[in-house]
C-alpha cells in the first residue's frame, strides 16, 4: 500500500490526473493521502474532467467520507493552487455544488470555505436560473442566507423574500431578508405583496418589520380588512395597528368597518385593540353586537368593552327605531338591559317601562327598570292599558309600586297615577300587611292634600 502511495503521488504528466480521478473514484480512507500528495503538485491539471464530464474539485465536494478533515483538507489545498504555483481550481457554478452536497459529511465547512474565496460569483445562477441566495432560501439554510446576505456584492431582489414567504421558510431567513433594502411593493404573480403573505402566514415578526418600511406605510391603509378577511391572529392585527398610517376607519367593498368586521367575527380581542384607538367610529356598534349576541364569552366581552366606552351613544336608534335599551327588552334580554341600566346611568329608559309590560317582558326584566328608573312609573300608570297595568300588578309586589308612586315627584301624572293604581288594586287583591297598608294610607292622604291645594288655588 506505502509503495502504491509513493507511486501514485510522483505520478507526472500527463498520467496525473487520471491518477487523481482513479483515487477519487476509488476513495477509501487509504487512497486520501494520495490525493492528498496529488494535489499538492503543481503539475496537477486540476480542471480536467474525466470520460464523465466531472472534475476533481466536483468529485471532492460530493464525496461522503468518514473522515471530514481529509475532505476539508483536499478542498482547502484545491482552493489554494495558486499559492502553490498550481493552475487555479475552476470555481464556476462550486457554490450551488457544494450546496446540492450539504447534506453530505464536512458539506456546511466546505461551503465555509467557499466562502472565504474571492473568486466566487455568490450571485452566478444555476442551470434552472437559481442564485445561491434562492437556492439557500428553498433549503431554508439561515446560517448561508445570513452569510449571502452580510456580503457586500450580494444581490437581494424582493422575488426572493416572496420566495421565502412561499415556501415558509424559518423566521431566521425570514428575518435576515427583510432586513435588506428592496421593493417592498412588489407584487408575484397572484398579485400579493410580502406584507399580504406575512399577514396570511401569520407571521408577526415579519408583519411588525415591513409596517415600519417607509413604501409599505403608503399602501397599507386596506391591510386591516385583509387581515381580518384571511383569519389572522391578534399579534398581526397588534403589528399592523402600530402603523401611523393605518386608518382604523377604512371600509371594505361592503362599507364595513374593522371594528364592525371583528364584532361580527367575535375576535374580543381585536375589538379590545380597535377601541383603544379614541379615533375608531363607534357609531351602529352597540346595536350591531346586540343583534349578533349569542350568549357566548366573546358576546359578553364585546359588549363590556363597548360600554366602557364613555363617548358611546346609548340613545342610538336602529333602523327598526329602537335604542339598546329597548332592544334588550324587546329580546326580553334581562342581563343586557341590567348592563345598560346599572352599568351606564347615562341611558335614556324614557317609555322602557311600559314597552317591558307590552313584551310582557321577564319578571325580573321589569322590576329592574322599576328599581333603576322608579320616576318611570307614574308616566306609564297613566298611558298604560288595562292589561298592561294588570301584567305590571302580576309582577310586581303592590308594596313597591305603592312607595314608588308615593315617592315620585309632583308632576302632572303623579295623582292620577296614585288615582289608577288605587282603583286597579280595588280589583286585584289588596295588600294585607303593615308596610303595604302604611303605603295605601300615605297615597289616600296625599291625594287628599293635592285636591285640597288645587282648590284652595282655585279661591
Amino acid at each position: 500500500m506505502k509503495t502504491m502511495l509513493k507511486l501514485m503521488g510522483s505520478a507526472v504528466e500527463p498520467h496525473l490526473d487520471q491518477a487523481l480521478h482513479f483515487a477519487m473514484d476509488n476513495i477509501k480512507d487509504d487512497f486520501c493521502e494520495a490525493a492528498l500528495l496529488m494535489v499538492s503538485n503543481p503539475h496537477l491539471r486540476v480542471n480536467e474532467l474525466d470520460s464523465k464530464d466531472r472534475s476533481i474539485m466536483e468529485k471532492v465536494v460530493r464525496m461522503n467520507l468518514k473522515k471530514k478533515k481529509t475532505k476539508i483538507g483536499l478542498v482547502d489545498m484545491l482552493l489554494k493552487r495558486e499559492e502553490t504555483g498550481g493552475d487555479p481550481v475552476d470555481v464556476k457554478g462550486l457554490l450551488h455544488l457544494a450546496l446540492d452536497n450539504a447534506s453530505t459529511s464536512g458539506g456546511k465547512k466546505v461551503i465555509d470555505r467557499l466562502f472565504e474565496c474571492e473568486r466566487i460569483n455568490f450571485n452566478e445562477s444555476d442551470k434552472q436560473g437559481q442564485t445561491a441566495l434562492e437556492k439557500a432560501i428553498r433549503m431554508n439554510k439561515s446560517e448561508v442566507v445570513k452569510k449571502l446576505l452580510e456580503r457586500k456584492d450580494i444581490v437581494v431582489k424582493e422575488k426572493q423574500l416572496l420566495l421565502a414567504l412561499d415556501l415558509k421558510a424559518a423566521k431566521e431567513v425570514l428575518d435576515h431578508l427583510v432586513d435588506c433594502k428592496m421593493n417592498f411593493k412588489a407584487k408575484d404573480k397572484q398579485g400579493e405583496t410580502a406584507l399580504m403573505k406575512a399577514i396570511k402566514l401569520r407571521k408577526s415578526g415579519v408583519v411588525g418589520k415591513l409596517v415600519g418600511k417607509k413604501d409599505v406605510a403608503e399602501f397599507i391603509k386596506d391591510m386591516l380588512h385583509f387581515a381580518l378577511d384571511h383569519g389572522a391572529n391578534e399579534k398581526v392585527i397588534e403589528q399592523l395597528l402600530k402603523c401611523g398610517k393605518l386608518d382604523v376607519n377604512e371600509r371594505d367593498g361592503i362599507g364595513q368597518t374593522a371594528l364592525a368586521k371583528a364584532i361580527h367575527m367575535k375576535k374580543a380581542l381585536v375589538v379590545q385593540m380597535l377601541l383603544e384607538r379614541s379615533e375608531v367610529e363607534l357609531k351602529g356598534m352597540l346595536h350591531l353586537a346586540l343583534d349578533s349576541f349569542k350568549d357566548s364569552k366573546a358576546d359578553q366581552e364585546i359588549l363590556d368593552l363597548l360600554l366602557r366606552r364613555p363617548d358611546l351613544n346609548l340613545d342610538e336608534v336602529d333602523r327598526y327605531r329602537l335604542t339598546a335599551l329597548q332592544k334588550a327588552v324587546e329580546l326580553k334580554r334581562t342581563d343586557i338591559a341590567q348592563r345598560l341600566l346599572v352599568d351606564r346611568r347615562d341611558v335614556g329608559a324614557d317609555g322602557v317601562l311600559i314597552q317591558s309590560l307590552d313584551a310582557k317582558a321577564p319578571k325580573e326584566l321589569v322590576n329592574l327598570v322599576l328599581s333603576t328608573r322608579p320616576n318611570e312609573l307614574a308616566a306609564t300608570l297613566v298611558k298604560a292599558s288595562g292589561a298592561q297595568i294588570e301584567y305590571l300588578l302580576n309582577v310586581t309586589q303592590s308594596d313597591q309600586l305603592f312607595a314608588s308612586v308615593v315617592e315620585t315627584p309632583d308632576d302632572e301624572h303623579h295623582s292620577r297615577a296614585m288615582e289608577v293604581l288605587l282603583q286597579n288594586l280595588s280589583a286585584h287583591q289588596m295588600p294585607n300587611n303593615a308596610l303595604s297598608a302604611e303605603c295605601h294610607k300615605n297615597c289616600r292622604e296625599k291625594i287628599k292634600m293635592r285636591v285640597q291645594n288645587a282648590l284652595r288655588d282655585l279661591k
